[in-house]
Parts: C-alpha cells; sequence; structure tokens
C-alpha cells in the first residue's frame, strides 16, 4: 500500500475515515524543506499548501493507503488544476529511530 504525507484537513483522522474508511495511520510524520502557505482560491476559499522552503518542515501525518484511495484524494485536491502530486521524502519515528521514505504529497503546483 502506497505512504502519504498529508497535512492540513488530510491530517485530520474523521476526514480521512469519510474519504478513505481503510487508511491506516502509521504516525506522525515531518516533510523536510518545505512549509504551507494559505492561499485564497477562488472556488475553495482559503487552502492550505505546502511549497519548497530550504531549512523548514511541515508536520503531519503518515498514512498507509489502498491505492484507490490515491484517485478519491486526486479528485479531492483537485489534481492538476489545484495542487500537484509528487513523491517527496518523509521522516517518522519508528521504535526509537528515525526512519525516512517516499511518500505521496499533495503540494503546491
Amino acid at each position: 500500500m502506497p505512504l502519504y504525507f498529508a497535512y492540513g484537513v488530510n491530517a485530520r483522522l474523521d476526514h480521512m475515515e469519510r474519504v478513505c474508511g481503510h487508511a491506516e495511520v502509521v504516525g506522525s510524520a515531518v516533510l523536510p524543506d518545505h512549509t504551507t502557505v494559505k492561499v485564497h482560491h477562488h472556488l475553495y476559499g482559503v487552502i492550505e499548501m505546502a511549497v519548497d522552503a530550504p531549512g523548514e518542515i511541515v508536520r503531519g501525518l503518515l498514512w498507509q493507503l489502498p491505492k484507490e484511495c490515491l484517485a478519491k484524494l486526486d479528485r479531492q485536491e483537485s489534481v492538476p488544476r489545484v495542487y500537484r502530486r509528487t513523491r517527496r521524502e518523509v521522516a517518522w519515528v519508528e521504535h526509537s529511530r528515525r526512519v525516512w521514505a517516499r511518500a505521496w504529497v499533495y503540494v503546491a503546483p
């Protein structure tokens, strides 16, 4: 199952339960060299986007999801009009050690 790094509303357990009921939380994670900015979108109002920012981090949740959930998330995130889905290195702590892996994440286009 693919790994997905979520921030903002997708880091909320209740929201992801509705979007993708079979998703499993791996743990709290960080996306290095990024920050989030709030952007006003003419259709969706104020939305949060991850953008490149050397030395900064975005905190969120790492999920393991069934592949079909990525298509649902793409529709929810209006890929490619509003967000772009890409793979980035993320880190989380497992058994008292830092673990790195590539995970899907939605970023500014």
